[in-house]
C-alpha cells in the first residue's frame, strides 16, 4: 500500500460531494491518522499542509473553484523538488513580477533534523510589493485559518509600530482569526475585527486599511517589530534594515472601514456540481501502443505531446478518463519505476511525472483527454514546481 496513491484515490472519490469546512477538517484529520501524525508544516495563502514520509513530501491543499471547496493531494521527491526547484524559485523570487510558490509557512511540530529549510523573512520596501505579498497574505489568512482543523491552528500575527502617540497608533497587532482579521492598537483603545465575509468578497482591501493608518507615508510608516507563529513570511522595513522606497499609497480611514464592515454580505452560494457524463473516452492508443510511442520518443529525444485518448465533444465520463490514465501510469511504473511527482484533485485533475534518464514523461487528463507530455525533465519540473 503506497500512501500517496491511496490518498489520490480518496481525493478523486470526492468528485460528487459539496464539501463544507467540517468535511475538509474531517478529511485532513483522517489523512493525518492515515499518515501517522499531523503535518510538519502549513503554508499559505491557499492553505496547504505537508508531511514528510521517508524521502517523499505529501501535500494536501485546499482551494476554491466556482464557490466550491477543492481538495488536492500532491507528492514528490523532497531532495529533487523541494530542496532543489522550490529552493531555487523562492531564493530568486521577484514578488512584483511573479507570485511565489507560497508567502508564509508555520511549523506544526518539531522540524526534521535533516536540513529542513525556510525562505526566511524577506523585506518588502514598497506599497506595491506589500499589496502582492503581506496584503495578499492577510486578505486570505482568516479563510486559511478557518480551513485548518482547530487542533492544528496556531496564532499568526504581524506586530508593527505605526506612528507615535498621540498622532499615530503606536504598537499595532494584526492577527488572523477564523472569523476575520483582528486589528488591535491598545495604546489608542482600538480593537476591531474585519469579517472574513467582507475580505473574501473583496469589499475590504487589507493593504488600503494599513495604508490608511499611515497616510502620506512610505512603507517605513509601518515599521516591523515582530511576527507571531510564522517561521517564514515577508516583513516590512525595521528600524535598522533596508529602507522603504516608492511612493505613499492612498488608503481608507477607520471611519470608512467601519462603514464597510456594517454592510451586509449576501451568503455565497456554490455552483451546483456538474453531473458526470456517460460517454466513454475515444481511445487513440491502447496501453501497449502508448508505451511503445513513449519509449520511441524518449529514445530519440523527440519532445512532443502524445494523445492517448480523446474526448467526445460532450458528455464524456471523466472517471473513465482517469481510469485509463491510471492504467497507463501503472504500466509506466512497472517499466520505469514509481513517479517522481503526482497530483490528484477532487475536481478530477490527474497528473503524474516519470523520470527516464534526463527526460520527463508527464501524464495528464486536461480537457478530459489523456495526454503524455515528453520533454526535458528540467523543463517539466520547472513548469510544474517553480
Amino acid at each position: 500500500m503506497v500512501p500517496e496513491l491511496v490518498l489520490a484515490d480518496r481525493v478523486l472519490a470526492l468528485h460528487d460531494q459539496l464539501l463544507t469546512e467540517k468535511d475538509i477538517h474531517a478529511f485532513l484529520l483522517d489523512t493525518a491518522k492515515f499518515l501517522g501524525g499531523k503535518p510538519i508544516e502549513m503554508y499559505g495563502p491557499g492553505i496547504r499542509f505537508r508531511w514528510l514520509i521517508g524521502d517523499r513530501i505529501i501535500e494536501m491543499r485546499v482551494g476554491m473553484r466556482g464557490g466550491q471547496h477543492l481538495l488536492t493531494v500532491r507528492s514528490f521527491d523532497r531532495k529533487l523538488i523541494m530542496d532543489t526547484y522550490e529552493y531555487s524559485s523562492l531564493n530568486q523570487w521577484l514578488p512584483d513580477l511573479c507570485p511565489p510558490l507560497y508567502l508564509w509557512s508555520a511549523l506544526l511540530g518539531p522540524a526534521p533534523k535533516n536540513g529542513w529549510w525556510w525562505p526566511g523573512f524577506p523585506v518588502v520596501t514598497t506599497w506595491d510589493i506589500f499589496a502582492v505579498t503581506i496584503g495578499r497574505m492577510l486578505q486570505h489568512l482568516p479563510t486559511d485559518i478557518a480551513l485548518t482543523p482547530p487542533k492544528w491552528r496556531v496564532g499568526l500575527a504581524y506586530l508593527w509600530n505605526i506612528g507615535a502617540i498621540p498622532s499615530g497608533f503606536g504598537g499595532v497587532c494584526v492577527s488572523g482569526e477564523r472569523d476575520g482579521l483582528g486589528i488591535d492598537a491598545g495604546a489608542v483603545g482600538m480593537n476591531l475585527l474585519i469579517p472574513r465575509t467582507h475580505l473574501d468578497a473583496g469589499l475590504v482591501n487589507v493593504t488600503d486599511v494599513i495604508a490608511g493608518m499611515t497616510p502620506g507615508h512610505l512603507l517605513s510608516g509601518v515599521e516591523h517589530f515582530d511576527v507571531e507563529g510564522f517561521d517564514s513570511c515577508p516583513v516590512t522595513p525595521g528600524y535598522d534594515g533596508p529602507q522603504a522606497t516608492g511612493v505613499p499609497r492612498p488608503g481608507i480611514t477607520l471611519d470608512e472601514l467601519r462603514a464597510i464592515i456594517m454592510t451586509e454580505v449576501p451568503p455565497a452560494t456554490p455552483a451546483p456540481l456538474s453531473p458526470l457524463g456517460t460517454m466513454p473516452p475515444q481511445i487513440a492508443l491502447t496501453i501497449p501502443q502508448a508505451i511503445d510511442a513513449i519509449v520511441d520518443a524518449v529514445t530519440h529525444e523527440r519532445f512532443e505531446t502524445i494523445q492517448v485518448s480523446k474526448s467526445p465533444q460532450v458528455g464524456v465520463d471523466s472517471l473513465q478518463v482517469i481510469d485509463y490514465a491510471r492504467q497507463l501510469c501503472d504500466a509506466l511504473t512497472d517499466r520505469f519505476g514509481f513517479p517522481i511527482g503526482l497530483a490528484a484533485s477532487s475536481d478530477h485533475h490527474f497528473m503524474r511525472i516519470f523520470q527516464i534518464g534526463g527526460v520527463g514523461v508527464q501524464v495528464t487528463n486536461a480537457r478530459d483527454e489523456v495526454a503524455v507530455v515528453i520533454n526535458q525533465l528540467d523543463t517539466i519540473l520547472r513548469e510544474t514546481y517553480c
